[in-house]
C-alpha cells in the first residue's frame, strides 16, 4: 500500500475511533452492538480506539502503563453478562497447518482487545486463530505475526504457516491485499492453489478463484511461479519464476498453469477496498459471480444465452439496483424477484416494430 494511501487509511480509523469514544459517553439503543461490529471489522480499529481511550485517561484505574499480565487478569476475571466474542470462531473447523507463534497476539492486538474488555465490559478475550475467513460482504484488515498487514475481501480465507525460516500464507479462495514487512532471512510466500507468489518488502493483491489466480503488484517486485501438483511442498516449485513489478499484473490459468503478465492500474485492482467493481468486456456470468460475493440472496441468470454477453463499466458492489438498471437500459436483460428472494435475469423481449 502506498504511504499516502496508508496514512489516509489510518487517519480515517483515528477519526472513527474518536467519534465512537464520544458516542459511547451517552450510548443509545443499539450503540454497543454497532460498536462491537466496528471493532470486529479490523484489529486496527481496536488498537486505535485503545489509543484514544488512553489519551483521554479512560485507563486510569489501571495506572499509567498497565502491563499485559494486568490486562489479561482483569479481562478474564470479568463475569459481565454482556460479554460477547470479538473474534467469532468462524474458522474453528478449518484445518490448522502449522501452529502460529502467539507473539503478535501478545502485543498490541491483545492489549487492545483486553483493554477494550476492561473499559466497556463487552468483549471476551480470544487468542486461538491460525486461520481467518470473511463472510458474504465482509472485509477485514489486521496484522500478521511478522508485522505484515493483510486486508481480506469478501468470502476469502487464509491459513498461516510461519516458521523461523519462512512465512507462508495459504489462500484457499478469495482476494487479499498483502503489505509485506521486510525480513530477508524469512521469505514471504503466498500459496494459491498451484500458484506461488514470493515477495520481500512489497505490496501486492492476490485474487484466487476457480478459474485461476491473478496477482497485481502495488509496490516493489514479486516472483510468481506454479508447481506441477498441489501436493508438492512449496520448496519444490517446478517452474522458473516470472518477475512481476509495480504496475503489472500476472494471471495464472488453472488448467495450463501458464503465466501471462500485462500492464495494469494497481488502484483499479485494489478498488474493492472501497467496494468498487471494474469490468472490461467481462462475460455477464463472471460479473454476476462478483456481485454475488458481496450480496445475498444472489443474482441468477435464467437464460443461458446471457452468460457470455460482455459487460464494461464501474459499479458499487452493494448497489445491485443500479447495476440491474444499467443492464435494462442498454437492453441486455430484465430482472424479476423470485419467491426465495433471488433476482433472475432474462433476455429482454424485443418490442414489435411500429408500422
Amino acid at each position: 500500500m502506498k504511504q499516502r494511501e496508508r496514512q489516509e487509511h489510518l487517519d480515517r480509523i483515528s477519526d472513527d475511533a474518536s467519534a465512537w469514544f464520544e458516542r459511547l459517553q451517552d450510548p443509545g439503543p443499539g450503540t454497543n452492538e454497532a460498536f462491537a461490529a466496528w471493532l470486529k471489522a479490523s484489529a486496527e480499529n481496536v488498537y486505535e480506539f485503545l489509543q484514544i481511550a488512553s489519551l483521554r485517561n479512560d485507563l486510569c484505574d489501571l495506572g499509567e502503563d498497565p502491563n499485559l499480565e494486568q490486562l489479561i487478569e482483569a479481562a478474564t476475571a470479568s463475569e459481565d453478562e454482556n460479554v460477547v466474542s470479538l473474534f467469532e470462531s468462524q474458522t474453528a473447523e478449518l484445518p490448522v497447518l502449522t501452529r502460529v507463534p502467539r507473539r503478535w497476539f501478545a502485543g498490541s492486538v491483545v492489549a487492545a482487545v483486553v483493554a477494550a474488555t476492561i473499559i466497556l465490559g463487552v468483549f471476551e478475550l480470544a487468542l486461538d486463530a491460525d486461520s481467518f475467513q470473511t463472510a458474504i460482504g465482509e472485509q477485514t484488515s489486521f496484522p500478521l505475526p511478522d508485522g505484515s498487514m493483510v486486508t481480506l475481501n469478501t468470502q476469502s480465507r487464509i491459513e498461516l504457516q510461519f516458521t523461523d525460516t519462512y512465512r507462508d500464507v495459504v489462500l484457499s479462495g478469495g482476494e487479499v491485499l498483502f503489505d509485506v514487512a521486510k525480513d530477508p532471512q524469512r521469505p514471504f510466500r503466498v500459496v494459491a492453489g498451484d500458484t506461488i507468489i514470493q515477495a520481500l518488502g512489497t505490496a501486492f493483491n492476490v485474487y484466487h478463484r476457480n478459474a485461476g489466480t491473478t496477482v497485481t503488484v502495488v509496490e516493489g517486485t514479486i516472483e510468481v511461479r506454479s508447481r506441477q501438483a498441489q501436493a508438492l511442498p512449496v520448496q519444490q516449485a517446478t517452474d522458473l519464476p516470472v518477475i512481476v513489478t509495480v504496475g503489472q499484473q500476472a494471471s495464472v490459468d488453472v488448467r495450463s498453469r501458464r503465466i501471462a503478465v500485462v500492464e495494469t492500474d494497481p488502484e483499479r485492482a485494489t478498488a474493492w477496498r472501497e467496494r468498487r467493481l471494474f469490468f472490461d468486456n467481462r462475460p455477464l456470468s463472471e460479473v454476476i459471480d462478483e456481485f454475488n460475493l458481496y450480496n445475498d440472496p444472489p443474482i441468477v441468470i435464467a437464460d443461458a444465452d446471457l452468460e457470455t454477453l460482455p459487460v464494461t463499466g464501474s459499479f458499487n458492489a452493494n448497489d445491485r439496483a443500479s447495476f440491474i438498471l444499467f443492464l435494462e437500459k442498454i437492453g441486455i436483460a430484465t430482472a424479476s424477484v423470485e419467491h426465495d428472494g433471488r433476482i433472475s435475469l432474462r433476455q429482454k423481449e424485443a418490442r414489435p416494430s411500429e408500422n
